[in-house]
């Protein structure tokens, strides 16, 4: 067994290499230090802007340069790629004048970059590269296109408040959810990101309050123009709507596929709350039979059109969600065969937990040739019911409440955690079987449910 025996110098590059690519991840692909951020800060001038003006954030700053031969310059890059500081559309500005500088090339390095700490191999690579080792100080000039969005936006709201800038994107539109300290500069914070999002055409602020019946946000343009339908391709998937009438979050497409993968293929699905067909759209395409449903006409409206586009058969309908279960599952359960698998997704967090209730009693004694139904002529009914919950216990609050609206103790389920939806909230996923004594009801006089769920069939 040999060992391999670092010398002292080469295991600290080698630690604040390490560090520098844990920064790397952390940073989205480029890696500051302190000094180095400042570099990249607005003038302080800018503080309190409220009608943007990109001049202001002109400046020029002392960095150290090292000149480099060009013959060694791809070289140089390559090796050194970790100590360079960059920056599209930073402009260097000769401040020496260097008659070297005729067959070599200024490059920028960061501010902790320091010829003394190099290790042995890094230093005999500046010799071999014909590389001096002294530093030319230059000036950097940075214009309003060199900022990021956070940073712009950081320099521009009161210092001390929260200058937190994410935002969702939904296909051309961006949205963001704009805090009372920041309304005075919507405006600006909405023109930073036009500007720093190319093919954005639109930026909104969305009220944070949800219409609990329609899903949908109030919502008012801070930038661009007022166009609201878009389209938006998930896991090869195209889905087109207006999203000022509909509701849509990018942050849940990892969840969408999740559940698309773990129901098996030609299984019966009821969505019933369906939305643009996130979930109908991928099932009905993998092979099963879907029944979507949604209460808001806009949405009932680009379900069908984002089915006929993606050539996906499904049967859709615009009712209330608990009607849906009571006539079209319950009526779909009476007729089924046991060897079917029926699955039940239940996407509306706010309110899918109250609609429980309607599993109860859903199949009743029919007129059919075999005797009435029992557990075991029963097809199995999973349901997938997500829920929001701020409690100390999540999975505990979920149970109790589930339970409260089944009137009766849950069977075996799992609760998953989907995402945190703000400070202290979370979006959840409970998942079970629903048992026969819930399913089934016993009728005192005999009569059958004759109602029929009308839908319409795309094929």
């Amino acid at each position: 067994m040999s060992f391999r025996v670092l010398r002292l110098d080469s295991l600290k590059y080698y630690l604040k290499k390490r560090l520098r690519i844990f920064s790397l991840i952390m940073n989205n692909g480029e890696t500051f230090n302190q000094s180095d951020q400042n570099i990249f800060t607005p003038p302080s001038g800018v503080r309190g802007m409220v009608e943007l003006d990109r001049s202001a954030f002109k400046k020029e700053v002392d960095v150290n340069t090292i000149l480099v031969p060009f013959s060694s310059l791809n070289k140089f890059q390559k090796k050194f790629k970790e100590d360079i500081l960059k920056r599209r559309g930073a402009n260097l500005l000769s401040a020496e004048n260097c008659e070297a500088q005729k067959n070599a090339k200024f490059v920028v390095m960061k501010q902790d970059f320091n010829f003394k700490s190099l290790p042995e191999f890094k230093q005999q690579l500046l010799n071999d590269l014909q590389i001096e080792s002294r530093f030319y100080t230059n000036k950097l000039e940075i214009r309003y296109d060199v900022y990021k969005h956070q940073e712009i936006i950081g320099a521009v709201l009161p210092e001390g408040l929260d200058s937190t800038s994410g935002f969702e994107r939904v296909g051309h539109i961006i949205h963001v959810n704009l805090l009372e300290h920041q309304m005075p500069y919507k405006k600006l914070i909405g023109q930073v990101l036009l500007d720093k999002h190319k093919a954005i055409t639109t930026v909104v602020n969305k009220s944070s309050t949800i219409d609990n019946t329609y899903r949908n946000f109030l919502m008012e343009v801070i930038a661009g123009e007022a166009n609201f339908v878009t389209k938006i391709i998930e896991y090869g998937n195209i889905f087109e709507f207006d999203f000022s009438k509909v509701f849509w979050n990018s942050k849940l497409q990892t969840e969408h596929q999740r559940i698309v993968e773990l129901i098996p293929k030609e299984s019966v699905v009821f969505d019933v709350f369906a939305g643009v067909g996130p979930f109908s759209i991928p099932l009905a395409k993998k092979g099963c039979e879907v029944y979507a449903n949604d209460l808001n006409e806009e949405s009932y409206k680009w379900l069908l059109h984002n089915s006929k586009l993606n050539k996906a058969k499904l049967n859709a309908f615009n009712m209330d969600g608990r009607k849906f279960i009571k006539e079209c599952l319950g009526k779909h359960l009476q007729l089924s065969s046991k060897t079917e698998t029926i699955c039940v997704i239940m996407n509306l967090p706010a309110l899918a937990i109250e609609f429980l209730d309607a599993f109860t009693g859903l199949v009743k004694n029919i007129n059919r040739a075999e005797d009435n139904k029992t557990s075991s002529s029963l097809p199995p009914v999973t349901v997938y019911c997500y829920a929001f919950s701020s409690a100390q216990d999540l999975k505990g609050d979920i149970k109790e409440r589930a339970e409260q609206s089944l009137s009766e103790n849950l069977p075996e389920h799992s609760i998953r955690e989907v995402r945190k939806v703000a400070p202290g909230k979370y979006m959840l996923c409970l998942s079970f079987e629903i048992p026969f004594s819930l399913l089934y009801e016993q009728s005192k006089n005999g009569d059958t449910d004759e109602s029929e769920c009308k839908r319409i069939k795309l094929s």
